[in-house]
């Protein structure tokens, strides 16, 4: 899911988008090149034929996923964890809530708190579950600095109507071959 739709960027954000993440960025003193910094983290990731676990930090944001996919469905699960952003609290909380709407609608279960989501989809048969794992990945990419624009209601209309296209377009992918 991650390469399946090219990236196009982050979207144009007004002024008071600007400023929040500006104002974030030096309030923050984790970001002094002096001191040891979280945004200075590693990413991981481990891939083998049943399991992934992948631990990034995309600027601000950190995302964890970790997925066991075989031909056992009682044993399937994918959990996801999604937090932070550049933006105030509103607007990273409203970036959750549309990204945990996504996902509802794929069949994860998910729980919010504040700016963090975690998601798990469990139990199903191969097929849907490297399904979910695609559309995670692609939410990975495209829902990163859309914090920016969440408190403009015309570009979140917008984005969240692009995020069900794409995904749609996602999901009718052909599973890999093994």
């Amino acid at each position: 899911g991650i390469t399946a739709v090219p990236w196009q960027g982050p979207p144009a954000m007004d002024g008071r988008g600007f400023m929040s993440v500006l104002f974030r960025s030096t309030m923050d003193s984790s970001l002094d090149p002096a001191s040891p910094s979280k945004y200075a983290s590693r990413n991981y990731f481990m891939i083998s034929k049943n399991y992934c676990s992948l631990h990034s930090r995309f600027g601000y944001h950190f995302a964890q996923v970790e997925g066991l996919v075989g031909e056992r469905p009682r044993e399937n699960y994918i959990s996801f964890r999604f937090q932070g952003g550049a933006a105030d609290d509103q607007r990273r909380q409203r970036r959750v809530d549309m990204v945990g709407e996504l996902l509802e609608e794929q069949g994860f279960r998910v729980n919010l708190l504040e700016d963090r989501l975690t998601a798990r989809l469990e139990r199903l048969d191969r097929c849907t579950m490297e399904r979910g794992l695609r559309m995670l990945g692609y939410l990975l990419l495209h829902t990163r600095q859309l914090d920016m624009i969440m408190n403009n209601p015309e570009q979140m209309a917008r984005a969240r109507s692009q995020l069900r296209r794409n995904m749609a377009a996602v999901a009718a992918l052909k599973p890999y071959k093994r």
